[in-house]
C-alpha cells in the first residue's frame, strides 16, 4: 500500500502515539474508578477507538486501525452486555413485582376470611347471651 503521507509518516505516527499516551490513561481512570463497562468508560472508548481508526486511516497506520476497530467491537459488546443486564433487572423487578402484588391479595384474602370467621363468631356469642336466661 502506498503511502500518503509520505517520509513524514513515521514522525507522525511517533507524535500520535505520544499524543495517545495521556488518552489511554485517562482510559485506564475512568476504568479503574468507574468500573470497566460504566457508560462514561464505553464512551471515551468510543472516542479513543474513532480517533485510532481516522488517524490510522491518515497516517497509513494499520497498528492503529486495528486498535480502533477493536475498540469499536468492545464498545459494542459491551453495551449489548450492559443492555441484556438491563433487561433481566427489569424483568426480575417484574416477577417481584408480581409475586408482592400475588403475596398481598393472597394475605388481603386470608385477612377477610380471618375478619368474616370472627365477626359470625361474635354473632353466635351475642346470640348464645341473648338466648339464655338472664342473658
Amino acid at each position: 500500500m502506498a503511502s500518503r503521507v509520505g517520509w513524514p509518516g513515521p514522525m507522525l505516527r511517533f507524535v500520535y502515539g505520544l499524543a495517545r499516551t495521556p488518552l489511554t490513561m485517562i482510559e485506564d481512570g475512568l476504568e479503574s474508578t468507574m468500573g470497566d463497562s460504566s457508560a462514561e468508560v464505553l464512551a471515551w472508548r468510543r472516542v479513543l477507538g474513532a480517533a485510532d481508526r481516522i488517524a490510522g486511516d491518515l497516517l497509513d497506520d494499520a497498528t492503529a486501525i486495528q486498535r480502533g476497530e477493536a475498540l469499536r467491537v468492545a464498545v459494542f459488546a459491551a453495551a449489548h452486555t450492559n443492555a441484556r443486564a438491563r433487561a433481566d433487572r427489569h424483568a426480575w423487578q417484574r416477577a417481584v413485582a408480581r409475586r408482592r402484588a400475588i403475596d398481598g391479595a393472597e394475605r388481603m384474602r386470608r385477612y377477610r376470611i380471618h375478619r368474616e370467621a370472627a365477626l359470625e363468631q361474635r354473632l353466635q356469642e351475642k346470640a348464645r347471651r341473648e338466648s339464655t336466661p338472664g342473658g
